[in-house]
This record gives C-alpha cells, sequence and structure tokens, in this order.
C-alpha cells in the first residue's frame, strides 16, 4: 500500500510541477511523470485483481474498463478545461485527484489487507526459489 500512496503523491507533485513551471520545467516534469505513471499501471493492476472476490479475469477486465473508459475521457475534458479555463486547471485537477485517491485508499485501508499477504507470498516465494537455484 505504500507504493500506491508514493506513487500517487509523486504524480501530484509533477503534475503541479507541470503546471507551474515555464517550457524547460513541463518537459522534465512530463517525463518525470512516467515513473509514477509506470509503477500506478503495474501496482493498481495486481491490486485490484488481489482484493476482488471476482475471478481474476473477471476483476481485470473490470479494471481496465474503468482505466480505459478515463484514458477515453481524459484527454477531451482536460483540453475543455485548458482551453476554457485555464492551461493549468487539468494538473491542478489531476493532482487533486491524486490527493483524494490517496484519501480513499487510506479510509478504505481494510480493504487493501489482503496485499499484504501477498508481499510475504512473494518474499516467502523469492526466498525458497533463490535458494532452489542454488
Amino acid at each position: 500500500m505504500n507504493v500506491l500512496h508514493l506513487a500517487l503523491a509523486l504524480l501530484a507533485v509533477f503534475q503541479i510541477g507541470i503546471a507551474l513551471s515555464g517550457h524547460a520545467g513541463i518537459i522534465v516534469f512530463t517525463i518525470l511523470s512516467g515513473i509514477p505513471i509506470g509503477l500506478n499501471n503495474t501496482v493498481f493492476t495486481e491490486s485490484a485483481m488481489e482484493v476482488s472476490d471476482a475471478p481474476r479475469p473477471v476483476a481485470s477486465a473490470g479494471y481496465n474498463f474503468v482505466r480505459w473508459m478515463g484514458g477515453a475521457l481524459a484527454p477531451f475534458v482536460a483540453t475543455k478545461l485548458g482551453e476554457e479555463v485555464g492551461v493549468a486547471v487539468p494538473y491542478v485537477l489531476g493532482a487533486l485527484c491524486c490527493a483524494v485517491g490517496m484519501i480513499i485508499l487510506y479510509a478504505r485501508r481494510h480493504h487493501l489487507r489482503s496485499l499484504s499477504r501477498v508481499d510475504a507470498d512473494h518474499v516467502v516465494h523469492d526466498t525458497a526459489q533463490a535458494a532452489a537455484t542454488m
């Protein structure tokens, strides 16, 4: 769960950096934002499938539907906000969404308890696998 919060916090900081920076800062923060986006992609996908009671393919399909729907709507909404309200607004809104996501993850953390078991299983499995290859 710490990775989820870290990735969202980094993404929020980089989005604020884009909103407040000049040309060079926008380039740097845009490139750096790929780090938390990659972390989010991996960790949120795995988390969504591990905490769901649905079979893994169903959980994956549901999560991907939500993710791709957001990906389809975001460019349109961000463009409208940028054109009609201000160029920094989409990034500030994105940072606020990251903050809200962190609050929701914290408030609903009891649903994520099973993820600590997954981490423990990977440590035990990885240690046993490493010992077997020696």
